[in-house]
Formats: structure tokens, sequence, C-alpha cells
């Protein structure tokens, strides 16, 4: 696993840090839009999303999951988006 850390500033301009640690695969991934190879299984996930329109750091109506993870050569982001009305 390796560690990210990011920082972003609050409103009252203190910078608060956070760290994720991500799942390294040697599973191979095909870029095909599929979150169904075994690699997705064991990827990272995030799953706390918040709309600031129209709301305010709101929970959103529909759930998102974003899978993190990477290998030798590349850093790979899958999304799943559940949306009951796409059109």
């Amino acid at each position: 696993m390796i560690g990210v850390a990011w920082s972003s500033a609050s409103l009252d301009a203190r910078a608060e840090e956070a760290t994720l640690a991500l799942a390294r695969t040697d599973d191979p991934i095909v870029v095909d839009g599929e979150l169904s190879d075994a690699a997705w299984k064991s990827a990272t996930v995030l799953d706390a999303f918040y709309e600031t329109s129209p709301g305010d750091n709101v929970t959103p109506k529909v759930q998102t999951k974003a899978y993190l993870t990477y290998d030798n050569r590349y850093f790979y982001i899958g999304l799943e988006c559940d949306d009951p009305n796409p059109a």
C-alpha cells in the first residue's frame, strides 16, 4: 500500500491533513468501463461524497463510489455512479 496525503483549506483558512492508504494490485485491469476485474475487488473505495449545489455539503440523493488502485505502471480510478434517470 502507498499513502496519499492532501490538504484542503477550511472556511477559517486552517488546513486539515488526511491520509488515504491505496491498495496495490497485481491483477490485470482492462480499461473497458466495467468494474468486474478482480483488481477492483481489492481496490480502495471512497464513498463519502457531498454536494455543494444546490445544498451546502449535503449528502447526494444518489450514491457514487470511486475505486482506487495502482500497479507497476499505472494509477487506476473506477467510478460507479448510480443514476435512476440517466437521460
